[in-house]
């Protein structure tokens, strides 16, 4: 077998097993996690250390449990025909018996597992479908009678996972919403995530062809996949750069142009490049995504510091405010409060100093039906009186009021 790295590695030792493991893609799966908690500070003025760190242990076990997945199934299919460019498997090589590898992938399945049910507790029923639907893909992709991997979709798999659901999955981790603007950094991360998927399938295509493997590449050819891949790697940048029109405080996402001289080159080296050299235009595709992720995630902070004040940042860095709005968490008491609105923060009310954010009553008119304005109102006062230890709601003096004009018209008054 050709191979890009060929070393003397003892059968199950240490190195054995990272190479099973190939813990360095775990950054893959990291980078999204760190981009949504920067951006629930930046969105909506919150984050929390402790959901940070569960978060990205729950995503690096995916991660690494997909790995030995791949590597265990690949071996099992007997893929290895020899004609395969790349990194050393494990198992191929033989550093890895059968059985060790399936007893591990067993056992990485329970650990996902686990900080899947951590991670449900805290974030509720979105938090549980990506969980289930994390741990299926995950397993699929390489397993099953009809891998994801010999399919075209493989990408869009990442787009999705290791984009959308990442990045959104982590914010509402954070905040118990949902923004419209997560959609753009993880649209961003996802592409640049699947551009790496591509790279790596580009470089197999005659192998892949051999095997009966059916990938984007293979679907559309290597010089419209030339194409993909420049899209891939730069429209990123266009979607970032969508965002800092939108407010004055989100000028810091322009940051993420000091990755577009990396990027630049990369579409001609694929193109330029002799198969066994491609690998390498795949460690810079990866490289990539890690500075686009890291520039991301300073910018998400800088927003952050620039939106909201940095007493209410420090206070629910290790502890957040334990609020329960009914049956689920509304996006509508962080979103209607959010830098999108173009308000100056110093404008707003003080209990935003203490950790606390107070409900607009415009955006409360505009987003709930009139007739169910009573049920909700007493909902918000409920929840304000518990966060603010007696505080005022926005509508305690007007709803009574509003209440007997009612009554006075049903009786017949002017």
């Amino acid at each position: 077998m050709k191979s890009v790295v060929k070393k003397e590695i003892r059968p199950h030792s240490f190195a054995a097993w990272m190479a099973f493991m190939r813990p360095k893609t775990f950054w893959i799966a990291a980078a999204p996690v760190c981009v949504g908690t920067a951006f629930a500070g930046a969105l909506a003025g919150t984050w929390n250390l402790w959901i940070f760190l569960f978060t990205l242990l729950g995503a690096v076990s995916i991660q690494a449990m997909s790995n030995m997945v791949n590597d265990y199934a690949y071996n099992l299919k007997k893929a290895e025909n020899g004609t395969r460019v790349g990194l050393p498997r494990a198992t191929t090589e033989g550093w890895i018996s059968m059985s060790a590898a399936k007893k591990m992938v067993g056992f990485s399945i329970v650990v996902c597992s686990l900080f899947g049910i951590l991670l449900i507790v805290i974030g509720g029923l979105p938090i549980a479908c990506i969980a289930v639907l994390s741990l299926i893909c995950g397993f699929c992709y390489m397993g099953g009678p009809k891998p994801i991997a010999y399919t075209p979709f493989g990408e869009f798999l990442v787009l999705v996972f290791y984009g959308l659901f990442a990045v959104s999955g982590t914010y509402w981790l954070q905040t118990h919403s949902f923004n419209w603007l997560t959609l753009v950094p993880g649209l961003s991360l996802g592409l640049i995530g699947a551009a790496i998927l591509f790279v790596n399938n580009y470089r197999d295509l005659d192998h892949d062809r051999s095997v009966g493997r059916y990938t984007l590449v293979a679907a559309c050819g290597r010089k419209l996949a030339n194409t993909l891949y420049m899209l891939m790697i730069f429209l990123p940048f266009v979607f970032i750069g969508w965002m800092v029109p939108l407010n004055q405080h989100y000028w810091p996402f322009l940051f993420v142009l000091m990755a577009l001289p990396r990027a630049s080159f990369l579409p001609h080296l694929l193109k330029t490049s002799p198969q066994e050299k491609i690998t390498m235009v795949m460690f810079k595709t990866i490289q990539l995504e890690l500075f686009f992720g890291f520039l991301l995630t300073l910018s998400g902070i800088a927003v952050a510091f620039l939106s909201w004040p940095s007493t209410q940042l420090a206070a629910n860095l290790f502890v957040s405010p334990s609020v329960t709005f009914g049956d689920s968490a509304p996006p509508l008491a962080l979103r209607a409060t959010s830098p999108v609105s173009g308000e100056s923060v110093s404008q707003r009310e003080p209990e935003r100093a203490a950790g606390f954010t107070k409900i607009p009553a415009r955006a409360i008119l505009k987003s709930i039906p009139q007739r169910g304005l009573t049920h909700e109102y007493h909902r918000i006062c409920c929840l304000r009186r518990c966060v603010q230890g007696g505080g005022q709601p926005v509508f305690q003096r007007r709803l009574p009021q509003r209440r007997e004009k009612s009554r006075h018209r049903q009786s017949g008054g002017g």
